[in-house]
């Protein structure tokens, strides 16, 4: 029996409208019915139906359910049941009303604002605590899962309205009994995010995360990216062997302590890093307990999180009426921003690594899935690492605001996008992209309400939502969107991998009347060089 494209049930569950659709699964807004009034919104997560009868990506669902079931800690998004409809197994799961860490650093950084360091530094612990829980898990014999979860980015870390942080998506994460297993030479993660050992395809532990831990502490702090380059060998580059700046040698008043616990948590050395992510949580909360607001901060991340998302909030609390009212259909809010979505960012201190044209005069981009990497001519360990990579899958992946749910690249193709590399044993590695995979990329563009008018380098597209083919490049693109009653929105994009872009528009102001204000953050009171300012406000 095929699986219908849009179902209206999912066993218990009636489905309420599509979330999100990734390389492996869709995302279902749900809801479960009960005796006496019992009503509870759910996500629901489904295998594509052109993946159900594939029996590797069955498997690796399964592992994912296997391994958050048994996780029940605050800190992680829950898993309520494992069901099966028809001959297609679906994920009933926790509805978070919140937003991913992706997004909340994108709006403080667009709007130029600081997270602030003890805001910051709460998250991180937070996300401490849930992979701690993951790390301990055990099965009924009383022995470690050796779990690592090997995909900690800000797109799979939600923050409620309420200011509660939660892991999600162990989609690709590694248990010691899982029943898929990863190729030998085969990468699984965000590039700027994986650990040394990760970039090299070495074994992983915990220690792994704690790494991914340190460069989100590291940007959450910094108000920058720490490994993000022009394309994935770049930024492998980066992370395995590219020294990394202390904080302090950008902006002198950034705490020592604070430092400290950074800078061991990207320690390179395997010894050298913390053990667990509890003891780097403790460290934190150390930190934590010299600041002014220790004991408040789940209730300050909750005020900024209603203060940042004020548009979104209320569209989605219309939207939670409506279900909660026995809406059957109903519009349902895109996700703010993807991993494709570039965040806007600060001048990085390293040096940004440019790869001269190749022997042809064509300068080469590496984006994930669709081309080839650059010429190669280096010696020594990085050597190695570049040609391993070469010939590596690269699994992007990212979350609906909304929702847990692994997109795994696989929809660019078949199944996992290889990079492949050539190898000449006495010369440089080369390889060509492919000339339809260089000359465009496809860039979705949805709005909240939808019907914008888009608006690109001076003409008219059409309204939203709208799929754009633009020419491959690295130069920001104008996005101009318009509506009747709402604020003109510019966003700039850069043409340079697939992705998708969905934003909210602001109401204007009424006239005669009092206009529509968004909370702003309040003036700088101090800066630095590097960044934006560091006070907690």
């Amino acid at each position: 029996m095929v699986a219908p494209l849009n179902p209206t049930r999912l066993g218990r569950y009636e489905v309420i409208g599509l979330l999100a659709t990734g390389g492996m699964a869709e995302v279902y807004l749900g809801r479960l019915m009960g005796p006496s009034g019992f009503e509870r919104v759910v996500v629901l997560k489904r295998i594509l139906p052109h993946l159900a009868r594939e029996t590797a990506f069955v498997d690796m669902f399964l592992d994912e359910a296997r391994i958050v079931a048994k996780i029940n800690h605050p800190n992680v998004v829950q898993v309520n049941e494992l069901g099966r409809d028809a001959d297609e197994l679906f994920l009933a799961m926790e509805f978070i009303e919140g937003e991913s860490l992706g997004g909340f650093m994108r709006r403080h950084w667009v709007g130029h604002r600081a997270i602030g360091l003890e805001l910051a530094a709460f998250v991180v612990s937070e996300m401490c605590a849930g992979l701690h829980a993951a790390h301990e898990l055990k099965d009924e014999e009383g022995r470690l899962q050796e779990i690592v979860h090997r995909d900690v980015s800000p797109q799979n870390v939600m923050i409620t309205y309420s200011g509660k942080v939660k892991v999600l998506d162990f989609g690709i994460a590694k248990a010691v009994d899982r029943s898929t297993r990863t190729r030998t030479g085969q990468l699984k993660g965000k590039v700027e995010y994986m650990s040394p050992e990760q970039c090299k395809a070495l074994p992983l532990d915990r220690r792994s995360d704690v790494f991914a831990l340190g460069v989100l502490l590291y940007e959450l702090t910094m108000g920058k990216r720490l490994f993000r380059r022009g394309g994935e060998l770049a930024s492998l580059k980066a992370v395995t062997e590219e020294p990394i700046p202390t904080p302090r040698s950008i902006d002198p008043s950034y705490p020592e302590a604070l430092e400290a616990i950074c800078m061991r948590a990207l320690a390179r050395d395997l010894d050298e890093r913390y053990a667990s992510a509890d003891e780097m949580r403790r460290a934190i909360v150390g930190f934590l307990r010299t600041t002014p607001n220790m004991g408040f901060h789940e209730e300050v991340l909750g005020e900024r999180m209603r203060e940042l998302f004020a548009d979104r909030l209320e569209v989605k609390n219309a939207m939670l009426r409506k279900v909660r009212a026995g809406t059957s259909s109903l519009q349902i809010p895109a996700p703010e921003v993807d991993l494709s979505v570039e965040h806007p960012m600060v001048p990085t201190v390293v040096p940004t690594v440019v790869y001269p044209p190749s022997s042809n005069g064509t300068s080469v981009a590496l984006a994930a899935g669709s081309m080839a990497p650059p010429p190669i001519e280096k010696r020594g360990p990085w050597r190695a690492v570049a040609v391993l990579a070469g010939a590596m899958a690269l699994t992007v992946g990212g979350y609906a605001a909304f929702a847990a749910y692994r997109d795994d690249g696989a929809s660019k193709t078949a199944a996992t996008s290889a990079l492949a590399a050539t190898v000449v044993s006495s010369g440089p590695a080369s390889a060509e992209p492919s000339d339809k995979a260089a000359a465009k990329v496809v860039i979705e563009i949805a709005t909240t309400p939808p019907g914008a008018r888009l608006t690109v380098g001076g003409q008219d597209l059409g309204e939203t939502p709208k799929k754009l083919e633009l020419d491959r490049g690295t130069e920001p693109v104008a996005v101009e969107l318009t509506l009747d009653g709402y604020e003109t929105k510019t966003e700039t994009v850069t043409p340079n991998v697939d992705q998708r872009l969905s934003l909210s528009l602001t109401v204007a102001p009424r006239r005669g009347g009092r206009p529509f204000t968004r909370p702003t953050a309040p003036p700088p009171t101090a800066t630095s060089s590097a960044g934006p300012y560091r006070k907690f406000n």
